[in-house]
């Protein structure tokens, strides 16, 4: 998500603070070349997963690698059996 400057505002701050116009222009130009795609936003930030939402994955994770693992010593007992 792209912000945006209001570049004639700032150009204008600068130049009534007494920078010099052409000065004030080249620093409106860098800051539109320099940042806008690496900044996060609010919604960037409000869509990563908490610590609490890795914590409860782990929480399921566990339950079906055990529940797995359980089915599988399940089918691995019956087929046994079944060989004998």
């Amino acid at each position: 998500m792209a912000i945006l400057f209001d570049t004639l505002k700032i150009r204008n701050r600068l130049t009534q603070k007494g920078m010099n116009e052409a000065v004030a222009e080249e620093v409106v130009e860098l800051l539109n070349e320099a940042q806008i795609a690496d900044l996060a936003t609010r919604r960037d930030l409000e869509s990563l997963a908490t610590k609490a939402d890795v914590a409860q994955l782990e929480t399921r994770l566990m339950r079906w690698t055990i529940a797995a693992a359980g089915i599988g010593g399940l089918v691995g007992g019956l087929i046994g059996s079944l060989a004998t």
